[in-house]
């Protein structure tokens, strides 16, 4: 009886192990993921959001500055 305990204790510690190892890879999987969406949220921001606030804020900028000129 001891004999099939100590097995069965083998077999569930290995699934255990290999759940362990599944998981793992899965997280990192998931944090380069995220890492990589990071990175290109932060290359739309720096690239494109950020020069056309940028050039909207020079004209509204110049139209207060003068506002006959801009019109024109």
């Amino acid at each position: 009886m001891a004999a099939v305990v100590e097995i069965v204790e083998n077999v569930v510690g290995d699934v255990v192990d290999v759940v362990e190892d599944v998981a793992s890879g899965v997280v990192e999987i998931v944090e380069d993921v995220v890492g990589v969406v990071g990175d290109a949220v932060d290359w739309v921001v720096d690239e494109i959001v950020q020069p056309v606030l940028s050039g909207v804020g020079d004209v509204v900028q110049a139209a207060l500055d003068d506002p006959i000129t801009t019109i024109a």
